[in-house]
């Protein structure tokens, strides 16, 4: 049962933040909380309404982040339920921008390093993946639009071939509200539309397939402190409770 729930949690997780795989790291900052933030806390709980009240909540692995004097994340630290420490992400920014991203296993050794680099308005053109041995992976490019939002990424593989195109469409408040996956070949893989609440965090999103027949919908519902930050998440899939993330903020 044990491992049928990290099973159901991994697929859970690449649901619950596309934004996060389908690119978005040019807007770093809307994956964190608002305001000045010191360190955060931030627990991933598969949610079983088979179990009875109180015992619904498993905890499958946390993380605990951190954050410069201009609110940048400076590092990451994954552990799982044991407590036991599985990852280090360690950030370099220059002021406002992120310009390394090095991640570490449990005993400090290289897996992998990204770099960013900008454009001459300062956004994020490119991220550059490499191996523990400096071997190239895969490559982000991003496009934007006059109101410097990205409209279009791509992503390449090592060799410098096309793998994925990406692209994006905003509402008048600058939310996203659809983001296409194309493959190189340009066939439309998936279709993902949003919805949001005042405080522009995602509450529905619909998930639907190349041949534009929805395949899940996912819903969030959310608890937020007195400064505007969700502090509790739940996530449903098709109306099913699937995970809970709680979060403990310091500023």
């Amino acid at each position: 049962m044990r491992k049928f729930h990290h099973l159901f949690l991994l697929l859970s997780w690449i649901i619950v933040w596309p934004h996060v795989v389908f690119a978005q790291k040019s807007e770093f900052k809307k994956l964190d909380p608002r305001g000045k933030v010191v360190r955060m806390t931030e627990s991933y709980f598969n949610l079983d309404p088979n179990q009875p009240p109180g015992q619904q909540l498993i905890l499958d692995y946390y993380y605990v982040n951190f954050y410069d004097t201009y609110g940048n994340r400076v590092e990451d630290q994954l552990f799982g339920a044991d407590s036991l420490l599985q990852k280090r992400y360690r950030y370099t920014n220059d002021e406002s921008k992120r310009k390394q991203l090095r991640l570490e296993d449990k005993t400090g050794k290289l897996i992998r390093n990204i770099y960013y680099t900008y454009d001459a308005q300062g956004r994020l053109a490119e991220d550059q993946s490499f191996d523990a041995d400096s071997v190239p992976e895969k490559r982000f490019v991003y496009v934007y639009n006059d109101k410097n939002q990205v409209i279009e990424d791509f992503s390449y593989l090592e060799h410098g071939e096309l793998n994925m195109r990406f692209t994006y469409t905003y509402d008048h408040r600058g939310d996203m509200v659809e983001n296409k996956r194309f493959k190189a070949n340009k066939s439309l893989v998936e279709t993902r539309k949003y919805k949001y609440n005042d405080l522009h965090d995602v509450v529905e999103e619909q998930v639907f397939d190349g041949n534009g027949q929805l395949t899940k919908t996912i819903k969030r519902q959310y608890v937020y402190d007195k400064k505007e930050n969700w502090i509790e998440q739940t996530v449903l899939i098709d109306n099913m409770p699937a995970v809970n993330i709680k979060r403990s903020i310091e500023y």
